[in-house]
């Protein structure tokens, strides 16, 4: 769902203190503002993206995303997995309520 997956920029060391330190790295689920439909929409080319041949072009540098609780690393730019990208991109919340259905 989201909740309490960390966003970095990079595996640095310098990077993971100051996500722990000053609370940088944060919630998924606190960008997702008023612009429901450029979230969804961004996902959606994220996914795409993701699954293409020129996913390393797009994912360069692959993402690094650990989870809050435990640490774990769920994506590791080290060990590239982009199954497990597609997989994380899908489990997002979509922000956007759908679209009413067109009047004939």
């Amino acid at each position: 769902d989201g909740k309490g997956w960390e966003l970095k920029v990079c595996g640095r060391s310098l990077c993971a203190f100051q996500s722990a330190e000053f609370g940088l790295g944060a919630d998924t689920t606190l960008h997702v503002d008023t612009a429901a439909h450029v979230y969804d929409l961004l996902l959606l080319f994220a996914i795409a993206a993701a699954k293409s041949a020129r996913r390393a072009l797009v994912f360069s540098p692959f993402p690094q995303i650990s989870d809050a609780s435990t640490g774990r690393k769920l994506l590791d730019p080290a060990a590239p997995d982009w199954d497990a990208l597609v997989r994380l991109l899908r489990s997002l919340p979509k922000a956007a309520p759908p679209p009413p259905p067109a009047r004939a």
